[in-house]
C-alpha cells in the first residue's frame, strides 16, 4: 500500500520513503509507527497507545519510542524538528502532514485497537522528562533478564597490565556492572572485526585506553558484521559521569542509525583543492585552496545536512594532516552525526578512521576502512594508514595503484615519489620528468622530490635543468631557498648559499636545513670552531625553550672537534630529550650510539661490544639528500673499527655533497680514514667537480634569485 505523507511517498510493501530520486530506508518498527500516525491522523496518539499498536506491549520503555519517534523525524524532515510529528506535551504525538492516498490504496488503515489515553502514563512522561539522567534510569530499569541486555556486549583490548595507572579491564567490568551487561570480553587490536562478528548481532562496546593521555576510547557497533555507529573519547575520570554513561546507554539501547547520500564522495572525486592539501602546506597558496574548497561546499550540497558532513570530513582530514589543532569537542560532534545521520557512508567510516589514527589507534581505523568499496581516495587514505603502521610496501602498492588510474591526484602523486625513493626504486623516478611539468598541480612539491632524487644521485646538472624547467611555477618558498640553500652549500658555492640561507630564515628561520647548511659551510671553509657560537644564537634567538636533536647533534661533533669534551657532554645530555627535526629514528639511535661510545669507552674492545648490538641498524641507514646520514654511518663504522664500511660512507657522501667531500679531515674521529686512497682519489673527484659545476650554477641562481627580490 503506498500513501502521499507531506512530500514523501510511504511504500509500505518495501519499508521506504521516495520522493523524487530521493530513497530513504525505513526500519520495519518505524514504518509500523509511521502507519499508526497515519490511521489515527486526525487524532493525538499517546505513548502507551504506541507502545501496544508498534510493540504490542505497553512494558516497552519510554525511551525507546523517543529513539523511535526523532528516528522517523529524521527521516521525514531531515531535522528533528515537528513539521511532520508535532509533539503534544503530556498526551503524546500527532501527525501533522497532510496525507493522501494513492489510486488503487485502500481505505486508511485503522489501529488494531481504539486509542486510549493513559494520564498516568503521560504523567510519568513529564517526570522522567524532567530528570537529567533519564536515559540511564531508563537503561538500568530494564530487568537484568531483558533480552536487549542480553545481546549486549562489552569489549576491551587487555594488555595484561596497568598503563600509565590505567586498568583497562577494571574498567570494563566497572562499566558493564553499571549498565548491567554480563558479557565482558577481552579481545586483541589485530583482526577486531573478525573477532567482533563472532558474538552475533547485538550492540557491542568496545574500550580502548589511551595510557599516555589518560584517556578511554569508546567505540560502539551494531550489527552484524559489525558497523561503527558511535565515539567518544573521554578522560578516564569521565566514565563516572552521569552525562557520559546516558549517553552510552542511548547508543546501545537505541542508536539514531539513517541512510543517506552525504555528498563526500563526489567532493573527494571532483575537488582539486582537496587532493592537494598536503602538497600545499608549506604553500602561501593553501589558503586559497581552502577557501576554494569551502566554496565547493556550499554551492554544490544538496541541503544543510550534507554541508554539516562535509565540514566534519574536511575539518578530520586537516586534523589527521596536522594542518589544524581541533579538540575532540570540536570534531566528535561532527564524526557522530556522519556515523547515524549517514550510516551506509564509506565516508562516514572513512572520516571516523581518519579521527582514530590522528588519536594515536592506527590499527582500528585501519581495519575500519580495510575492507571497503574502493575508490581513489579511500586507497589513498589506505596508504597512508599503511604508513602510520610502518608498512612502507603496503603502502607503496596503494599509491601506486592511485597514480596509475589518476596521476592529477596531487597528493597521492607526492607521496608515490616519496615512497620511491625511501623504497629503492627512485631509480623510477625520471620518468615522471615530462609528467611533472606538464601537469596542472596546484603546487611544486612532488617535483621537488624529483629534485632531491637528483641531488642524492650527484645528478647535478639534472638538478639544474628541472629547476630552471621549472620557473613559471616557481613562488618564493621555504621548498626553493631551502633547495637552492643546500645546492649551493653542496657545491661550494658559499656566498650563494648564504645569500639563500637569508632568504630561507626569512620565510621559515626554523627550515631543518639551516642547522646543516651552516655547519656544512663552516667545515668547507675550515672554520668549524665557529658553529658552537652559533648555536648558541640560534638557539636564544629562535629555538627558545625547544630543543632539536640534529643541531645539538652538529654542535656535539663541532665540539669533538675542537677538542672541548666537557662542551660534547653537556650538549649529548641535552640530546636525549631533543626531538628530532627531520631524521628518521634509526639515523638518531646510530647517532647516539656513536657520542655514547665516544663520551663514555675509552678501551676499544668494550667500546666495540657496545656498539655490535647497532651494527645491523648501522648497515641499513636510509640516506637523504644532505651528507648527515653518511657521516653518522663513517663515525659509526670507524669506532666500531671496519674502515672498509667506513670509507665507503663517506666516498658515498661526495655523491651527494662534493663540498663536505673535501672537508671529512676537519673531523678528528675520521682521521684513521681520512687519507686512505680511495678517499684521496674522492677527493680530487670532488675538487674537479666543484669547479666544473660552478658557471651552470652561478647561471641558475642569476636566474632565480629575483622569485625572491621582488619588490
Amino acid at each position: 500500500m503506498r500513501f502521499k505523507v507531506g512530500k514523501w511517498t510511504l511504500d509500505e510493501r518495501q519499508f521506504c520513503l521516495l520522493h523524487g530520486d530521493r530513497r530513504v530506508e525505513l526500519t520495519p518498527t518505524a514504518c509500523r509507527l509511521l502507519q499508526l500516525f497515519i490511521s489515527q491522523s486526525d487524532k493525538v496518539v499517546s505513548i502507551t497507545t504506541i507502545k501496544e499498536q508498534v510493540w504490542n506491549t505497553e512494558f516497552t520503555t519510554d525511551n525507546l519510542v523517543y529513539q523511535t519517534i526523532r528516528n522517523l523525524r529524521l527521516a521525514l524532515e531531515d531535522t528533528d524538528e515537528q513539521a511532520y510529528i508535532k509533539t503534544i506535551p503530556r498526551f503524546g504525538y500527532q501527525l501533522v502532514a497532510p496525507i493522501e492516498p494513492l489510486p488503487g490504496t485502500p481505505d486508511l488503515p485503522q489501529g488494531r485497537h481504539k486509542p486510549r489515553l493513559h494520564f498516568v502514563a503521560a504523567l510519568f512522561v513529564v517526570i522522567l522528562a524532567v530528570l537529567s539522567t533519564y536515559l540511564v534510569w531508563s537503561y538500568l530499569s530494564r530487568s537484568p533478564t531483558d533480552s536487549t541486555t542480553q545481546r549486549i556486549k562489552v569489549f576491551h583490548f587487555d594488555t595484561g597490565r596497568k598503563e600509565n595507572g590505567v586498568n583497562s579491564d577494571q574498567i570494563a567490568q566497572q562499566i558493564a556492572k553499571t549498565l548491567q551487561v554480563k558479557d565482558v570480553v577481552s579481545i586483541s587490536a589485530v583482526n577486531l572485526f573478525e573477532q567482533l562478528n563472532q558474538h552475533g548481532n547485538g550492540a557491542k562496546l568496545v574500550l580502548r585506553s589511551i595510557p599516555e593521555k589518560n584517556q578511554m576510547l569508546t567505540l560502539v557497533f551494531v550489527g552484524s558484521p559489525a558497523r561503527l555507529s558511535y565515539i567518544d573519547l573521554s578522560s578516564v575520570s569521565e566514565f563516572n559521569e552521569s552525562k557520559t554513561l546516558s549517553e552510552l546507554a542511548s547508543q546501545l539501547q537505541q542508536p539514531v542509525l539513517s541512510r543517506g547520500n552525504s555528498g563526500i564522495a563526489t567532493l573527494a572525486t571532483s575537488s582539486q583543492a582537496l587532493r592537494a592539501l598536503v602538497s600545499l602546506s608549506n604553500s602561501a597558496k593553501l589558503a586559497q585552496a581552502r577557501a576554494s574548497l569551502q566554496a565547493e561546499i556550499d554551492t554544490q550540497s544538496l541541503n544543510e545536512h550534507q554541508k554539516r558532513a562535509k565540514k566534519a570530513f574536511v575539518d578530520t582530514l586537516l586534523a589527521f594532516y596536522r594542518q589544524e589543532s581541533l579538540s575532540d569537542e570540536q570534531l566528535l560532534p561532527g564524526i557522530n552525526f556522519l556515523l547515524s545521520r549517514y550510516h551506509q557512508s564509506n565516508y562516514a567510516l572513512l572520516t571516523a578512521s581518519l579521527y582514530l589514527a590522528e588519536r594515536g589507534a592506527p590499527q582500528i581505523a585501519f581495519e575500519l576502512i580495510e575492507n571497503l568499496e574502493q575508490d581513489l581516495f579511500i586507497t589513498f587514505i589506505q596508504g597512508l594508514l599503511h604508513l602510520e603502521l610502518d608498512e612502507a610496501q603496503r603502502a607503496l602498492k596503494h599509491f601506486e595503484r592511485v597514480f596509475t588510474l589518476a596521476p592529477e591526484f596531487e597528493d597521492n602523486t607526492f607521496f608515490y615519489f616519496m615512497e620511491l625513493i625511501e623504497s629503492g626504486r627512485n631509480n623510477e623516478l625520471p620518468t615522471h620528468h615530462q609528467m611533472l611539468l606538464s601537469s596542472q598541480y596546484a603546487s611544486t612539491a612532488s617535483h621537488y622530490v624529483l629534485l632531491n632524487y637528483h641531488v642524492m644521485q650527484g645528478q647535478f646538472e639534472n638538478a639544474f635543468t628541472l629547476l630552471s624547467d621549472m620557473e613559471s611555477a616557481l613562488s618564493c618558498n621555504d621548498d626553493l631557498a631551502g633547495s637552492l640553500t643546500l645546492l649551493n652549500a653542496a657545491l661550494g658555492n658559499i656566498e650563494q648559499s648564504e645569500q639563500w640561507l637569508q632568504i630561507l630564515s626569512k620565510i621559515n628561520h626554523r627550515d631543518w636545513r639551516i642547522p646543516w647548511v651552516v655547519f656544512s659551510n663552516y667545515a668547507f671553509k675550515h672554520q668549524l670552531a665557529e658553529y658552537p657560537r652559533w648555536y648558541s644564537r640560534y638557539r636564544t634567538e629562535v629555538l627558545g625553550n625547544d630543543s632539536l636533536y640534529e643541531p645539538l647533534l652538529l654542535n656535539v661533533l663541532a665540539h669533538f672537534a675542537a677538542g672541548d669534551i666537557t662542551s660534547a657532554q653537556q650538549n649529548f645530555a641535552l640530546m636525549q630529550a631533543a626531538n628530532s627535526a627531520f631524521s628518521k629514528n634509526d639515523t638518531l639511535d646510530i647517532a647516539s650510539a656513536v657520542i655514547h661510545a665516544q663520551l663514555d669507552f675509552e678501551n676499544t674492545q668494550e667500546r666495540i661490544e657496545f656498539l655490535t648490538q647497532f651494527e645491523t641498524v648501522a648497515q641499513t641507514l636510509v640516506e637523504d639528500e644532505t651528507a648527515l646520514p653518511s657521516l653518522i654511518s663513517a663515525l659509526y663504522f670507524t669506532l666500531y673499527n671496519d674502515f672498509g664500511r667506513a670509507e665507503q660512507a663517506l666516498i658515498n657522501s661526495c655523491t651527494r655533497s662534493p663540498a663536505m667531500c673535501t672537508s671529512w679531515h676537519s673531523l678528528p674521529s675520521l682521521k684513521p680514514i681520512t687519507s686512505t686512497t680511495k678517499l684521496k682519489q674522492a677527493r680530487l673527484q670532488a675538487h674537479a667537480q666543484l669547479e666544473s659545476v660552478q658557471p651552470s650554477l652561478t647561471a641558475l641562481n642569476k636566474q632565480l634569485l629575483p622569485l625572491c627580490n621582488k619588490p
